[in-house]
């Protein structure tokens, strides 16, 4: 059941669409997050970004030589999608 009140999942999904990347956090941000991960991760290992907006914590996560296995996850499919190309 929706509510007339609240906007659609598709409807907030289309408006986030919009949402120009320089508004998400910055790359730097990304690079510190990155830093922090990478002693704990494995050669191969799988890692999910659930809401990963533009993808630039997993673009960021692909340039380490671990061979990653990364997955996106975003409510918007326009975002989810262009993130691993």
């Amino acid at each position: 059941m929706t509510n007339p009140q609240f906007p659609s999942k598709e409807e907030i999904a289309r408006g986030y669409d919009q949402i120009p990347a320089e508004k998400f956090m910055p790359r730097k941000f990304h690079r510190r997050c990155v830093n922090l991960m990478v002693p704990h991760l494995q050669p191969g290992a799988a890692v999910g970004d659930f809401g990963c907006g533009h993808g630039t914590l997993l673009q960021t996560l692909r340039e380490q030589p671990l061979q990653l296995k990364l997955s996106a996850c975003d409510l918007s499919p326009v975002l989810a999608g262009n993130t691993l190309g």
